[in-house]
């Protein structure tokens, strides 16, 4: 009998776990790099949530959806990581 992974009971919990990872990425950089240094440093968020997309993924072993997932995880990590960055620069035009 094989056992299965906490992941592969509920594949989504992967997603989700990334989108929760690019929010902390994100804010860690907003917090921590200078206004001007933050874009780089975003980019290099951003391949960090694609790569960890496929890990987590790998990691739950569930073949069935593993585009669906992955897709969901790197459009979803982005898309936080957008809304955080649009935040950033309005804030940094408002303020300036």
């Amino acid at each position: 009998m094989t056992e299965s992974s906490p992941l592969a009971q509920k594949p989504y919990r992967g997603v989700y776990a990334v989108w929760v990872a690019a929010l902390v990425a994100t804010v860690l950089i907003a917090i921590i790099v200078p206004e001007l240094q933050r874009a780089p440093w975003l980019l290099v968020a951003a391949a960090g949530v694609v790569l960890l997309s496929f890990a987590v993924q790998l990691l739950v072993g569930e073949a069935r959806g593993f585009i669906l997932r992955v897709a969901a995880s790197v459009f979803g990590g982005l898309f936080v990581m957008g809304v955080i960055s649009a935040v950033l620069a309005l804030l940094a035009i408002f303020t300036w």
